[in-house]
């Protein structure tokens, strides 16, 4: 599963590829890099599913702590892309809580 969404930064990998600002693209979480995997065409770019908000479009910047414990609380939490779910859960669009994200789960 994948979101569609658009660059909101140039993008350019440690390897030299490059996706520009405003491209259409399919992002999809990688669990085993815990990263969000960058598809343009033929291109692929990881960026750390923290740091995914300063480069695209619809993703959220990482939670604080208190927010996280106030979510644990409640047996709630964010995706991040900002969908509620359960906090182990992932959304429609494959994307993982922030509680898998940063190893709390």
């Amino acid at each position: 599963m994948s979101f569609k969404t658009k660059t909101i930064k140039d993008l350019k990998s440690k390897k030299g590829t490059f996706i520009s600002k405003g491209s259409d693209i399919l992002a999809t979480y990688d669990q085993n890099k815990r990263a969000v995997m960058i598809e343009e065409s033929d291109k692929i770019i990881y960026i750390p599913a923290s740091k995914a908000y300063n480069y695209l479009n619809g993703f959220k910047k990482e939670p604080s702590i208190t927010t996280m414990e106030k979510w644990a609380n409640d047996g709630i939490a964010k995706t991040i892309i900002g969908t509620k779910i359960e906090p182990d859960g992932y959304d429609n669009k494959g994307m993982p809580s922030w509680f898998i994200v940063v190893g709390i789960i």
